[in-house]
C-alpha cells in the first residue's frame, strides 16, 4: 500500500523520461510531443506493450528516421508513490498518420518488450536433461530471451524476478521451436513443489511484470494477500459503518463496466462443470480414462473464497464447497457422460520405472528415468483456467503506478439496489476480493491527466447460491 502524503494529487503523474534512441545510440527527449501514452500488461500475452501518441511538427520520422531499430525508454511514477516504474521498449511500428496540417502530423509509435523481438529471432534447439522445470526455464530466458548490448540499443538489466520451484525432473529435446513455446510447454509438463502452494494445480504461466519476468502458478498468485481497497460510490458508507480509516483519494473507482459476468453454454462447451481426459502411454500400452467433475474436484484447484488471512497467516475456509459456484441442485452436478475430452500421451501407472521390465533402462533411457506424469493433474489445470472468468470487470482507478498483474485486490463494489437495507452493503455475489489479469496505465497530456485501467477476475461467487434468498416485491405485492 502506497504512503501517500500532501504530494498526492488525484490523477497526477511524474514523467522523468519518455526517450527515443536510435541504433547509433542518439537519443531524443519526447515529453514535448506525446499527448498520450498506453502502457499494457497482460498476465496471459508474453510481454509489454507500449503506444505513444505523437503530435510531430518536426517530421522526426524521416530526420532522426524511426525504421524500426530505436528503443523507447519510459520512466514514470505516481506522486508521493515510492517506487519509480521503468521501461524499455523496441519500436517496431508507427500506424494512424494524420495529415491534418501541412506542417505537421500525428502518428502512433507501438513498441514492445526486447524479449518479444528476441523470441521472434531466436528459436531452441537444445535438450535439457534430468532438470526441474523452473530450471530449465531460466536456462532459456538466459541463453534465448535476456536482451543484449549488440541486440539492443540500451537495455534494462532484467532477470526471471520469481520461478517458483517444480518437483518433477524432466528431459525434453526442443527441435528449434520459439523460446515462449518452449517455456510454455516447460510449465504444461511442471508439477508445483508442495511446499510453494496450498493446492496440486500445475497451471504455470510465464509472464512480464514492470521489474521483470515471472514464472509461477495461478494457484499460488490467487492466495496473496490483497494488494489494496479500492471503492465505488456508496461502498465507502460500508467502510465507514465498520469504523476504518478514511478512503484516500487513490482508491476511489473512478467508472466499472461488467465485461463477463454469466455464460454458462461457453463453460459447458470447454468442460468446466465436466470434462474426461484420456491418456495413452506408448511404451506400456496402456489407457487410461479420467472424469472430472467440478463438484467433487474443485477442492483441488485454489479459488479467490476458499481461504482468508489472520493477519500474515492463510487460512483455508472450511465450509467452502462447490455450491459457491454452482447449485447443489443443478443438473450441472450430476455424474453424467459429456462430449468435452481433452487427449494426452503419458507413462501410466505408479512406481512408473521400478517395473522390472522398465527399471533396466533407467541410466540409459531419459523418458524411463523422469517419467511423464501430466495425466495426473491435467483436468485441475484445464478446470482452473476456465472458473477464471467466471466474472470479469473492467475498473478505473485514479492513476496508480504500483498495481501489477497477479495482485489481488480488495473491490468494495454497493449492491445495485434502491433497498435501504442493501444500499449500505457491497454485492453479495461480488464481495470483494479479485484477481487483476491485465492493467493499462494512461496519460493525457491535454487533459493532463493519468488513470490505470484494471481487468479483474473472480473464479466463483463470495457465497454458497443456496444462501441468495432476496426475493424482490413486486408493484401489486407493495
Amino acid at each position: 500500500m502506497p504512503a501517500t502524503n500532501l504530494g498526492y494529487k488525484v490523477n497526477d503523474v511524474e514523467i522523468e523520461s519518455i526517450t527515443l534512441i536510435n541504433a547509433d545510440g542518439n537519443y531524443i527527449d519526447l515529453r514535448a510531443i506525446v499527448i498520450e501514452f498506453n502502457i499494457y500488461h497482460n498476465l496471459f500475452i508474453k510481454g509489454t506493450k507500449c503506444e505513444l501518441i505523437v503530435s510531430d511538427t518536426n517530421s522526426l520520422i524521416n530526420f532522426i528516421p524511426i525504421v524500426g531499430d530505436e528503443t523507447i525508454h519510459i520512466a514514470f511514477k505516481t506522486p508521493s508513490f515510492e517506487k519509480m516504474r521503468e521501461y524499455v521498449f523496441r519500436v517496431y511500428k508507427i500506424s494512424d498518420l494524420d495529415r491534418s496540417t501541412q506542417r505537421g502530423e500525428t502518428y502512433v509509435i507501438h513498441a514492445i518488450s526486447q524479449e518479444v523481438f528476441d523470441n521472434l529471432r531466436k528459436s531452441v534447439n537444445k535438450s535439457f536433461v534430468d532438470l526441474t522445470g523452473d530450471k530449465i526455464v531460466n536456462a532459456i530466458y538466459e541463453g534465448y530471451l535476456k536482451p543484449s548490448v549488440d541486440d539492443h540499443s540500451r537495455i534494462k538489466k532484467k532477470n526471471i524476478i520469481n520461478t517458483q520451484a517444480s518437483s518433477n525432473r524432466q528431459s525434453i529435446v526442443f527441435p528449434g521451436i520459439k523460446p515462449f513455446e518452449a517455456i510454455d510447454y516447460v510449465g504444461q509438463e511442471s508439477i508445483p513443489d508442495i511446499s510453494t502452494q496450498q493446492t496440486i494445480t500445475p497451471n504455470y504461466i510465464f509472464f512480464e511484470r514492470q521489474d521483470g519476468w515471472y514464472f509461477k502458478t495461478i494457484d499460488s498468485m490467487l492466495y496473496a494477500k490483497p494488494f489494496d481497497d479500492f471503492y465505488l460510490a456508496d461502498a465507502a458508507t460500508e467502510k465507514k459503518n465498520e469504523g476504518d480509516d478514511v478512503i484516500h483519494e487513490y482508491q476511489n473507482i473512478s467508472s466499472l463496466e461488467i465485461l463477463d459476468r454469466l455464460d454458462v453454454m461457453k463453460k459447458t462447451h470447454q468442460g468446466l462443470y465436466s470434462h474426461t481426459v484420456e491418456t495413452i502411454d506408448p511404451i506400456t500400452k496402456r489407457f487410461k480414462q479420467d472424469k472430472f467433475l467440478y463438484k467433487d474436484e474443485m477442492k483441488n484447484i485454489a479459488h479467490l473464497e476458499d481461504h482468508d488471512f489472520d493477519g500474515d497467516n492463510l487460512v483455508l475456509r472450511k465450509n467452502f464447497g462447490s455450491d459457491y459456484y454452482v447449485s447443489k441442485k443443478s443438473s450441472l452436478n450430476k455424474d453424467s457422460d459429456n462430449s468435452i475430452t481433452y487427449y494426452t500421451i503419458s507413462n501410466i501407472g505408479e512406481n512408473y520405472n521400478k517395473q522390472d521390465y522398465l527399471n533396466k533402462a533407467i541410466d540409459t533411457d531419459t523418458q524411463i528415468r523422469n517419467p511423464r506424469v501430466l495425466h495426473n493433474t491435467l483436468k485441475y489445470d484445464v478446470a482452473s483456467r476456465i472458473q477464471l472468468s467466471n466474472i470479469r470487470l473492467s475498473v478505473v482507478i485514479p492513476g496508480n503506478s504500483d498495481i501489477q498483474i497477479g495482485d489481488v485486490v480488495n473491490l468494495h463494489i454497493p449492491e445495485a439496489s434502491q433497498n435501504e437495507e442493501y444500499m449500505k452493503k457491497i454485492s453479495r455475489m461480488y464481495d470483494k476480493r479479485f484477481f487483476v489479469t491485465a492493467v493499462r496505465h494512461t496519460h493525457q497530456k491535454v487533459d493532463n491527466i493519468y488513470f490505470t485501467v484494471l481487468e479483474c477476475v473472480k473464479d466463483t461467487y463470495a457465497t454458497q447460491t443456496k444462501e441468495i434468498d432476496y426475493k424482490p416485491t413486486t408493484d401489486d405485492e407493495e
